[in-house]
């Protein structure tokens, strides 16, 4: 899992900053003092998580408290021990929370368990949360992207994964192998289990069984094209490339009385193999459910994967909701709040495809409906290259906003001679190839999932302090 990090992203555009005040110099207008009352708690990440922290608190009946969340865990490097903590804890355990945002509450929460909570923290809060953990796995198969469309042996199918059969793989014969020594932290490790684990395809299979027939909410989070039968028929089949993260696809689905065999296919690029995979009822809530990786004798569960569609079933999800939220607002601050939440949290999320840029959209929908520097910053952030990048930090040296970063650089450099780059000649976030990763780190104990398995740190704590309070003016 991979944390985001307002402050990482803030040493992006930092960094972005003083390439572009490095270029040119030009005079500006002195950036407004932090105030009394942030001097009085002490940092400005003092009143910034206690503005986040009300705000959250606020609007946790709604979808839009993904935002405020959100930002609440980016502070986590930046605020006291146990501070954040709280507040996640009382967003996930309270009742009146909407439910996907008390999930997203857990999952974060329960990762700062698995840190430095009693042993197994972590594991019983996702618990909690419905998460498929009893995985057959089986590849790899095919040739990149090709192979989404190409059915290979375990589509074809009939009754339970038989470790005993062989079937041409990618480069060798392979068979049906149990997943549960990959399973961490909520997902399924794939690349821990099949070889090569990069441009090919994989399957994984698990039953689930419901005390009666009833609609229900896969949520599912994979790293490229994806496909998931349910009791033989399709339910979902969706060609793009991403990083895998939880909930990412919600896909509805009609759950029988008894067993139900759930197929999924996974087909990865590049970076990290993983799948995550929930069951809930359409809303978020949690649903009543076993689940098993064999099927007790007896039970004939009929052919893996057919061409016949599932029924739809509509169910719920954060993007929809922060989508017609956004949508529904006028003009105004309200309308680029609105839009930049969205961005926040496909940022967050990746749902989309990577080259499709979603995140960017959404903040550029912010920035056309009320220019801001924290909306232009996380435009940067998003940026494809160096050039675009410094374009939209030009647009802010032009704006009249009054925590302008790039016309605050010039005035530093003007002052003092020096440009105020963060420390250590490399942007955060970039990996030693140059590679730039879109999710940077949440803190020091988490490691980079992707391609770029490297520790990530926070940027130099001074920097990013002295540029903070300026570029994320409200």
């Amino acid at each position: 899992m991979v944390w985001p990090s307002a402050r990482l992203a803030l040493g992006v555009s930092a960094a972005a900053v003083c390439g572009v005040v490095g270029m040119v110099r030009a005079s500006s207008p002195a950036a407004a003092p932090v105030t009394a009352s942030l001097r009085q708690r002490g940092t400005f990440f003092d009143g910034e998580l206690a503005a986040e922290a009300a705000r959250l608190s606020a609007s946790r009946r709604r979808p839009e408290a993904v935002a405020p969340l959100l930002a609440v865990a980016a502070l986590y490097d930046a605020v006291p021990p146990g501070e954040i903590e709280v507040i996640l804890t009382e967003v996930a355990e309270a009742k009146d929370t909407d439910p996907l945002v008390a999930a997203q509450a857990a999952f974060l929460l329960a990762r700062i368990e698995d840190d430095r909570g009693p042993q197994g923290a972590g594991d019983r809060r996702r618990a909690g949360l419905g998460l498929l953990t009893s995985f057959w796995v089986v590849g790899p198969f095919g040739d990149g992207r090709a192979s989404f469309g190409e059915a290979f042996g375990p589509e074809r199918d009939q009754g339970r994964p038989d470790p005993g059969r062989r079937y041409p793989g990618k480069e060798r014969e392979v068979s049906w192998r149990s997943g549960a020594e990959v399973i961490r932290q909520g997902a399924l490790y794939l690349d821990g289990l099949l070889r090569p684990e990069a441009q090919t395809a994989g399957y994984a299979m698990t039953f689930v069984r419901s005390e009666r027939a009833a609609a229900a909410a896969l949520r599912l989070g994979s790293p490229g094209p994806v496909k998931v039968w349910i009791n033989g028929a399709l339910a979902h089949a969706r060609d793009l490339v991403r990083s895998a993260a939880f909930d990412q696809d919600a896909i509805g689905i009609n759950l029988r009385a008894g067993w139900n065999r759930i197929l999924i296919k996974t087909v990865v690029i590049d970076g990290a193999w993983r799948l995550f995979a929930r069951l809930t009822d359409p809303s978020g809530r949690v649903l009543s459910f076993t689940q098993a990786d064999q099927l007790p004798p007896g039970v004939v569960p009929g052919p893996a994967a057919t061409a016949t569609k599932a029924p739809p079933v509509a169910v719920r999800s954060l993007e929809e909701g922060l989508r017609r939220r956004a949508q529904a607002a006028s003009a105004g601050p309200p309308a680029a709040d609105a839009w930049f939440d969205l961005g926040r949290f496909r940022a967050w999320n990746q749902a989309g495809d990577r080259e499709a840029r979603e995140d960017a959209a959404a903040f550029e929908a912010s920035v056309a409906r009320r220019p801001s520097a924290r909306a232009l910053l996380r435009l940067s952030e998003a940026a494809r290259d160096e050039d675009e990048r410094r374009r939209t930090l030009e647009r802010d040296r032009a704006s009249d906003q009054p925590h302008s970063p790039v016309r605050w650089a010039d005035q530093q450099a003007g002052q003092t001679g020096r440009i105020p780059c963060p420390a250590g000649g490399r942007r955060p976030g970039r990996s030693a190839a140059g590679a730039r990763d879109r999710r940077p780190e949440p803190h020091r104990g988490l490691r980079r999932e992707g391609r770029d398995s490297r520790l990530v740190r926070p940027v130099a704590g001074q920097n990013v302090h002295a540029l903070s309070g300026r570029f994320l003016g409200r």
